[in-house]
């Protein structure tokens, strides 16, 4: 296995193109202390790519719990994932979307792969229907770029600040440019960016 953390799919994306397991994390699930509280706004978790469910269930097993000061807290599980996942889960309700939140072309093969996923579900006795979430997909994704603009912007300055102008030129040129976007974003843009994310959360909650 190997360590990952996701704030945007850079666990599952990876995973989906490797024919590996990559779970991420619920927020909250596994600590990010002690130098930090949370990374991305919440949005980054940590966790593993691993070759099996198994090989994740007992990694998060190990790595679960919450620290001193952490923002965020979830319920233990009465027993061990390891445990968890050799029980049967019960009928489930999914939705499932072929369509592009950004609307842009979805190729055939994804399609297909979505489809024959839901076939695989419906005939393990799930609920499967079609369906998308009411919010704005290219709202979302500025919203979420903003944020990550912003906290690149950040994770840089901290750089400059402990190595000097010489640590920042060692960095990659899409990472430099990322910063300098995000430091044309105001304070104002930044904070009405969050809200939206919490009004995200609670449109999905919703569901």
């Amino acid at each position: 296995m190997a360590s990952a953390n996701d704030g945007g799919g850079s666990i599952r994306i990876p995973a989906s193109h490797c024919g590996l397991f990559g779970l991420k994390s619920s927020r909250g699930r596994v600590p990010v202390g002690p130098s930090y509280s949370e990374v991305w706004m919440g949005a980054s978790a940590d966790h593993v790519l691993t070759r099996s469910v198994r090989d994740s269930a007992l990694m998060l097993d190990a790595l679960q719990g919450t620290d001193i000061g952490a923002p965020f807290e979830i319920k233990l599980p009465d027993d061990s994932y390891a445990e968890i996942i050799k029980q049967g889960p019960n009928k489930l309700k999914i939705a499932f979307s072929t369509e592009s939140p950004i609307g842009t072309h979805v190729d055939q093969n994804c399609i297909d792969a979505v489809m024959n996923t839901v076939k695989r579900l419906e005939d393990m006795g799930h609920y499967v229907e079609e369906a998308k979430p009411s919010y704005d997909g290219l709202e979302l994704a500025h919203d979420y770029l903003m944020l990550y603009f912003a906290t690149v912007a950040s994770t840089v300055r901290g750089i400059r600040e402990e190595a000097g102008y010489k640590g920042v030129a060692k960095l990659e040129l899409i990472t430099r440019s990322l910063a300098t976007l995000g430091e044309t974003i105001s304070a104002g843009e930044f904070y009405k960016s969050k809200q939206n994310w919490n009004t995200y959360s609670r449109c999905m909650g919703g569901v």
